[in-house]
């Protein structure tokens, strides 16, 4: 189950740019902000690379279900538990947290991470061949 939980992180933990926030702080909206990098990343989707540039940046935009803990344990961060495997091995159930919302106020619903993570089958090189998985439909 950690191997699968850790699948779905990104893989790049690298240092990072604190901006000091305080709940009473107004956020203030545009501007620019300068962050030293090791390269010039290829692209900004994380999904379309295992370059830890790219993961690095991108930690600060989006948010997993899981994450790393102290001594590098997985622990839920959009997922509320660990996951329940059933069915088997078949089938996977991850409880989410609620009330989590996007930059534009809508809130995260499951049909949000099933869209994420069929993207990331789809388009991520781990995401096809990292878990394995195949379609077990139609298999005598």
């Amino acid at each position: 189950m950690r191997q699968f939980a850790a699948l779905l992180l990104a893989t790049a933990l690298t240092g990072a740019v604190a901006i000091p926030y305080t709940a009473a702080q107004e956020p203030k909206r545009g501007g620019i902000i300068t962050v030293a990098t090791v390269g010039e990343p290829t692209t900004l989707d994380p999904m379309q690379t295992t370059a830890d540039l790219v993961g690095g940046i991108m930690q600060h935009v989006f948010e997993t279900l899981y994450t790393f803990g102290d001594g590098l344990t997985i622990v839920p961060l959009l997922a509320e538990t660990d996951a329940v495997v059933g069915e088997g091995g078949l089938s996977l159930t991850i409880k989410l947290r609620q009330g989590v919302r996007f930059h534009d106020g809508s809130v995260m619903t499951a049909n949000d991470v099933l869209a994420s993570l069929t993207r990331w089958r789809q388009v991520a090189d781990r995401g096809k061949t990292g878990l394995g998985l195949h379609h077990h439909r139609n298999r005598a």
